[in-house]
């Protein structure tokens, strides 16, 4: 089934609803800050998530840190992370491994050796509102001055059976600024 088609003066039916299948939740814009939080954005009505976080500037050069979060409070105990990250610097190419193991918070990409540049991070949320482990899948790309680029594809699970209704984004050290849109998959 395809979405719905719609001319100039049809109606809206509720029906066609059913169709659309990723729902804007909410956006947040912040300027040299080094988190940004979601509350109460993970409800039963869908099981899975897509974040956008589009960064214009950066200070840190460290991993994109996520935490879940309930009741406004983060869960900082049992994450686990791995990536691989692919520097472009003067026309040469090398790569590098990301990983965390139970520790206080996973990652969904990185700004490793961006600092000062721009770009962004996509990633979904599997499960957060549902006692099976959370985990994310994403990727990230970052320029690094102005020909350089670096790119990461980034698995992240937190290891705890809760039924979490938010999340943070942050880094532990720098600032950035971004846009950051959650999207809820219809089931």
């Amino acid at each position: 089934m395809g979405y719905p088609t719609f001319s100039l003066g049809d109606k809206w039916e509720p029906t066609d609803a059913n169709a659309v299948g990723l729902w804007k939740i909410q956006t947040k814009t912040v300027t040299n800050q080094s988190e940004v939080t979601f509350d109460n954005v993970f409800t039963s009505s869908y099981l899975n998530y897509l974040v956008t976080f589009a960064v214009s500037s950066c200070t840190s050069s460290n991993v994109i840190s996520w935490q879940e979060r309930v009741g406004g409070v983060n869960a900082t105990t049992s994450y686990s992370y791995a990536g691989t990250g692919i520097y472009l610097s003067a026309g040469s190419g090398f790569q590098n491994i990301l990983a965390g193991q139970n520790i206080s918070s996973g990652a969904v990409g990185s700004f490793d050796g961006a600092s000062g540049s721009s770009g962004h991070a996509v990633f979904e949320i599997h499960s957060p509102a549902t006692s099976a482990y959370t985990s994310v899948t994403g990727r990230s790309s970052m320029a690094t001055g102005n020909t350089g680029m670096y790119f990461v594809n980034m698995g992240s699970v937190h290891y705890v059976s809760t039924l979490y209704d938010g999340f943070r984004l942050f880094v532990s050290s720098g600032s950035f600024t971004a846009e950051t849109t959650v999207y809820g998959y219809r089931k």
